[in-house]
C-alpha cells in the first residue's frame, strides 16, 4: 500500500507563491548570483504539529501557511503573527500562499474529498473571504503568470487558472501525466521566461505545461529517482531549479540542462519534511515543516 493510502494524515505534500513586488518561488532576482550553501540559520520556530506548509516573501517579509493550524503568519524579527485563519477542521490544511497586489492567498485542499478551495485576505491582516473552489480535493502550489493564478491540483492531476479580477475559475489542463495515482502527482509548480514548470511527486519528474485552446502539453524534461516527493520549486539566482523534497528531508538542486540532481541541504542541517522556498537578495528562505518529526521552523540559507 503507498504512503498516499497509510492514513490521511500522511496526504500533506504542498505548494509555491507569487507577486509584484513579490520575490517569489520561480521569480529570481537578477541581482543575485551563486545557489545557497548548507549553514542555514533559524529565522523562526512554530508550534509541534503546525506543520509550515509554503511562504512567500513581500518586501523580503516572509508570509508562512501553517497548514494545520489553519493560519496564514507574518514573521518579523522572529516572531510571528497571524494575518488570517481559515477553519481547517480535522479534515483539510492549508497549502499554497500567494500575494496579488494588497491581498494574500492561501488554498484550503482536503483528505475527506470534499471540494478544494481558495481564500483570500487583506496583506495587513483579517477575515479570509472564500474566492473559488475545485473540482479537485487538492489544490496545493500557486502560481502567478500575466494577472493569472495558476493553481495544481495533486490528486487529479490538473492544472487551474483563477482570475483575482474576475474570481472565475477555468480549468488549464488536466493529463493524466501529471496524476499521481495512488500518491501525489503535480505538486509545486513555478513560472520561468513564461513557461510553466511543475514536479510530479509520484514519478520524480520534472515537466513543462504549455496549456492552449486544443488541450494541453505535458513534457518532461528531468527524471529521477532523487525528486519522488518533490514539493516545492523555485529557480534560483544560478538558473538551477530548487526542489523541495519532503519524504527523504533534502533540498536539493536540478540542472535541466544536464539532468544531474545535487543535495544541497539534508538532516545534518536539520531538515525534516522541507516543503518550500522562496529567494531574495543573499538567501534563500526555507519551510521546515517536521511532518512527522523534528522541529517546524523558517530556516535561512546564505547565497555563495
Amino acid at each position: 500500500m503507498s504512503w498516499f493510502r497509510r492514513g490521511a494524515a500522511v496526504l500533506v505534500a504542498s505548494a509555491a507563491a507569487l507577486a509584484t513586488a513579490l520575490v517569489s518561488p520561480g521569480a529570481a532576482d537578477a541581482a543575485l548570483t551563486g545557489g545557497p550553501h548548507a549553514d542555514g540559520t533559524v529565522v523562526a520556530t512554530f508550534p509541534a504539529g503546525s506543520f509550515p506548509e509554503s511562504l512567500a516573501l513581500v518586501g523580503g517579509v516572509p508570509y508562512v501557511s501553517l497548514g494545520f493550524a489553519g493560519q496564514v503568519v507574518r514573521v518579523t524579527h522572529g516572531a510571528a503573527t497571524t494575518v488570517t485563519t481559515v477553519d481547517v477542521g480535522d479534515t483539510s490544511l492549508l497549502t499554497g500562499v500567494a500575494v496579488v497586489g494588497d491581498r494574500l492567498y492561501v488554498a484550503r485542499a482536503s483528505f475527506g474529498g470534499d471540494q478544494g478551495e481558495l481564500y483570500s485576505a487583506p496583506l495587513t491582516g483579517g477575515a479570509p473571504s472564500l474566492e473559488a473552489t475545485f473540482d479537485g480535493s487538492f489544490p496545493n502550489g500557486l502560481a502567478l503568470h500575466d494577472g493569472l493564478l495558476y493553481v495544481s491540483e495533486s490528486l487529479g492531476g490538473s492544472v487551474y487558472t483563477f482570475d483575482p479580477a474576475s474570481r472565475q475559475v477555468q480549468p488549464w489542463c488536466q493529463n493524466a501525466a501529471l496524476a499521481g495515482g495512488k500518491d501525489f502527482g503535480i505538486n509545486g509548480i513555478t513560472f520561468r521566461r513564461g513557461t510553466l514548470y511543475g514536479v510530479v511527486a509520484a514519478t520524480g519528474e520534472i515537466v513543462t505545461i504549455a496549456g492552449g485552446p486544443g488541450g494541453c502539453t505535458v513534457t518532461p524534461v528531468v527524471r529521477s529517482q532523487q525528486l519522488v516527493t518533490g514539493d516545492g520549486i523555485a529557480f534560483g539566482p544560478d538558473g538551477l531549479l530548487y526542489v523541495a523534497v519532503n519524504q527523504t528531508n533534502k533540498l536539493v538542486s536540478v540542472d535541466l540542462a544536464t539532468g544531474s540532481v545535487s543535495t544541497i541541504a539534508g538532516r545534518s542541517e536539520g531538515l525534516s519534511y522541507p516543503t518550500q522556498m522562496a529567494f531574495i537578495r543573499g538567501a534563500l528562505y526555507l519551510t521546515n515543516g517536521a511532518f512527522s518529526s523534528g522541529t517546524p521552523r523558517l530556516l535561512r540559507f546564505p547565497l555563495d
